[in-house]
């Protein structure tokens, strides 16, 4: 199935950022779209058939918020684009055509791509999902859903809270639990679409409080992994070697130079408080100056009730 992921990246890209794409575009089903203002990068570009680059800047993304969305907002900090990502594929439908797609979606940098053609090919007869992940670091859905976000954006109610939350600056984390999933939780519960959420279940998602390889979704420490021909193998506490479909590493440096096998510190039952207390601060500061984790709250439970 032909597939777009939709990045839009201000900033320079560091080594690890160019890993993270060159891993993703080894999957030649997926088309990359990246937007950026690394005019460096832009210069010297990776040479794929499934990688489209554009030069975009905040402000240039701000006018199209303003068309496509009609969202007044200028933006302050990319982090805050994580808000629109439900909503790229209207954004920034200027730079790519959409009928050439049966998915689009959007996904993160700071991740290791594996072999991910399996979660978006079946063997039986069944039909394929609607949406195919469930993290903002990596979903993609089809016409279907969009059309049915559409629909939703033309209810009044609606349509001003999310106006709400995307003419604010602070980060409301839109792409994920509190009003994304919500949606696709309303939409599954009717039957109207089929919500596939293997690959984040199958995947290597770090935790970002713990300093050792802790993995949220499996319960079990990585150790290491072997990346072989574009497949990725992780060693896991518990034991065993399993391919998984990616490692996301939460803003972690996946290393001083990326070979084919990375490993981490052995896991002992000391914990480094020193480590979790600075991330935690990090993340304090974060949620009162980035986020409006009130707002936040109050305005998902709005949104909920009027779904």
């Amino acid at each position: 199935m032909k597939t777009l992921l939709i990045i839009p990246y201000i900033g320079k890209l560091n080594i690890d950022s160019l890993e993270s794409l060159k891993s993703l575009l080894k999957n030649s089903f997926i088309d990359v779209l990246l937007l950026t203002d690394d005019e460096d990068f832009l210069t010297t570009k990776l040479e794929s058939n499934n990688l489209k680059t554009t030069y975009i800047n905040l402000q240039a993304i701000d006018e199209l918020l303003l068309k496509k969305l009609n969202v007044g907002v200028s933006l302050k900090n990319p982090y805050k684009l994580c808000d629109f990502r439900p909503f790229f594929w209207l954004v920034f439908q200027d730079f790519f055509d959409i009928a050439d797609y049966d998915y689009i979606g959007h996904c993160d940098l700071d991740v290791l791509y594996g072999n991910l053609y399996p979660y978006f090919h079946s063997d039986s007869n069944s039909l394929l999902p609607n949406v195919i992940g469930a993290n903002g670091h990596f979903c993609v859905y089809d016409r279907k859903v969009r059309e049915l976000l559409s629909s939703k954006l033309a209810n009044r109610d609606i349509n001003r809270i999310v106006s709400m939350i995307f003419s604010s600056n602070k980060c409301f984390a839109f792409d994920e639990f509190k009003f994304f999933h919500v949606l696709l939780k309303h939409f599954v519960a009717r039957n109207q679409v089929k919500w596939d959420k293997s690959i984040s279940n199958d995947c290597v998602d770090l935790s970002y409080y713990n300093e050792y390889l802790y993995c949220n979704n499996r319960k079990d420490y990585m150790l290491e992994f072997n990346i072989k021909q574009g497949e990725i193998i992780s060693k896991f506490q518990r034991g065993g070697h399993i391919e998984v479909p990616y490692v996301h590493f939460q803003k972690r440096r996946m290393s001083n130079q990326v070979n084919s096998t990375f490993c981490s510190k052995k896991v002992t039952r000391l914990r480094s408080y020193q480590y979790t207390a600075r991330v935690l601060l990090k993340r304090i500061k974060a949620k009162l100056f980035i986020e409006s984790t009130l707002r936040k709250f109050i305005y998902s439970k709005r949104f909920t009730r009027l779904l």
